[in-house]
């Protein structure tokens, strides 16, 4: 398990222990699917995976502990242009690139947004909690199987 895994994991041990609920064996497994910052998964994705060392462990179950992680800080997640939810590890605050046709995710690493927002809401006196900005398009590998069409749809 790499450091910063672990890092997360225990600061989440701490969080839960200091909100009276527990770390179970299906919830660290779920955490640990999620192996560096630029893992995007769905609850699909981190169910099959789970599922190789928990095999108890049901859909339902992984959808409320992604839910529970999400609740309290260790995962985050967005929308892909599809609807589905990613989750990924809560990290440096971040955006996304998302590919309409085969769906992979690439981190943004700066915010565009941040100075032209913090100007507004200091005007408009809007106190942000939080934020979420994704670039939808098609990647390098998906550009040259498809032909846009006027509605931001895909023909092969």
């Amino acid at each position: 398990m790499k450091n910063g895994l672990r890092k997360g994991c225990e600061s989440l041990a701490d969080r839960e222990k200091n909100e009276g609920s527990r770390t179970t064996r299906q919830r660290q497994a779920i955490l640990e699917a999620f192996t560096d910052d630029q893992v995007h998964l769905s609850a699909e994705e981190v169910f099959l995976l789970v599922r190789a060392s928990q095999p108890a462990i049901s859909l339902g179950t992984v959808y409320r502990n992604l839910d529970l992680l999400t609740r309290q800080g260790a995962l985050q997640q967005f929308v892909m242009a599809d609807g589905t939810r990613k989750y990924e590890r809560a990290s440096e605050h971040h955006h996304h690139l998302v590919c309409i046709g085969c769906g992979q995710a690439e981190n943004i690493p700066e915010c565009p947004l941040d100075q032209r927002i913090r100007g507004y809401t200091r005007e408009s006196r809007f106190q942000v909690v939080r934020h979420s900005f994704e670039v939808y398009g098609y990647c390098v590998g998906c550009q040259g199987q498809v032909t846009t069409t006027g509605s931001g749809g895909k023909k092969h």
